[in-house]
């Protein structure tokens, strides 16, 4: 997938990146005052960077602060609405799980035992003493009724 940086186009197309664009020449994916939503309304604006070969990348922010948005345009499954986008490659993502199972069988108590683990060798499990440990820390914070 790629789209030229020299006109700003609505979409994408399939030419070549022009010699003349912004950005580092290594460049596999470059973004120019973009802007990128649903329908007509833009949930990014102004979006504008370079990812050069070999770059690693985070992008951090909250929820609903445009991250899955801007991931479905590398993907190519949002149109552009404004400026412009070039991706040099295949992009993939790893989605979070939309629907986490609520009704996983683990009680307050259980939760806060896990805390032990750090400190115990992989093939130990918590014990009563670890047990002892997690129930005071629920009673610590007020919870202990929840265990």
């Amino acid at each position: 997938m790629r789209v030229p940086l020299t006109d700003p186009p609505r979409g994408r197309t399939d030419a070549a990146a022009p010699a003349d664009r912004a950005g580092s020449e290594s460049a596999i994916v470059s973004a120019r005052d973009l802007a990128i939503g649903y329908g007509r309304e833009p949930a990014l604006t102004g979006v504008g960077f370079d990812l050069d070969r070999g770059e690693t990348v985070g992008v951090l922010g909250p929820n609903g602060g445009g991250k899955t948005t801007l991931f479905r345009a590398l993907l190519g499954r949002l149109e552009p609405l404004e400026g412009s986008l070039y991706v040099n490659g295949s992009c993939a993502t790893v989605p979070q799980a939309d629907n986490a199972r609520l009704d996983y069988p683990v009680t307050a108590l259980d939760v806060a035992r896990m805390g032990s683990l750090a400190g115990l060798p992989w093939w130990r499990r918590p014990g009563r003493r670890q047990g002892r440990v997690a129930l005071a820390a629920l009673e610590a914070v007020g919870m202990g009724d929840l265990a």
